[in-house]
């Protein structure tokens, strides 16, 4: 169709008011005339100096190309390329969100799984307050206590009398920020005994919480 793809790379505008006349495209006239193409008027775009789009217009007659359509079809190429390029941005990030919010419900899923199949007893707590934020399956399983019975109270009731005292000094110095690597109290089974349970918790003072875990030690303390 003629050679004048270095010019458009340059980001020159190539107007042709009659593809016969003009060296770039005489060549081919033939060609172009079998297309409808008898005048040709390419407008490049460039975006960071990269040639990456062209807006072109022909006409089936010689044309002369005034300078006022030039300069409105070069608003014209400019508007719709940034048009173009936003609902480009709009499409990735629309897929990026997409992406993320599966990476996310895969994670979640791996959690829960972690969550409900731990044999170890996982608590989320209140660090102000101690209270029982959220337990998994855990619970019931080794000391027999269900979700309801525990959510929103703290362990006073469930460890011996004597191990209160020390829970309540482990818990201020978790409210201080240092995490617990190991910490042992009896919890009391809801159908009579204790377990001897060894803690692992780390806080998070932003969030206001701390993360918990206990592992049954009765029988090595045994």
């Amino acid at each position: 169709y003629g050679v004048f793809l270095e010019d458009l790379m340059k980001g020159e505008v190539v107007a042709i008011p009659d593809v016969r006349k003009d060296p770039r495209t005489a060549p081919r006239a033939d060609t172009l005339e079998q297309v409808g193409i008898r005048a040709l008027f390419n407008i490049p775009l460039l975006e960071h100096g990269r040639f990456v789009a062209v807006l072109f217009l022909h006409d089936v007659q010689p044309r002369t190309w005034t300078a006022e359509e030039i300069e409105l079809c070069r608003d014209v190429a400019d508007r719709v390329w940034a048009t173009l390029s936003r609902l480009k941005a709009l499409s990735d990030l629309k897929q990026a969100n997409e992406t993320l919010e599966q990476r996310v419900a895969q994670r979640t899923r791996e959690r829960d799984r972690v969550w409900n199949v731990s044999q170890d007893l996982l608590v989320v707590g209140s660090l102000s307050e101690g209270k029982f934020l959220s337990v998994n399956p855990a619970w019931t399983r080794m000391l027999g206590w269900t979700e309801e019975e525990l959510l929103g109270r703290t362990s006073e009731w469930l460890e011996r009398p004597d191990d209160y005292a020390r829970t309540r000094e482990e818990v201020h110095r978790l409210e201080g920020g240092n995490p617990t690597l190991n910490f042992e109290s009896s919890y009391r089974c809801k159908h009579g005994g204790y377990r001897r349970i060894s803690w692992t918790a780390v806080p998070v003072p932003e969030d206001g919480v701390l993360y918990a875990a206990g592992r049954d030690v009765t029988a090595q303390r045994q």
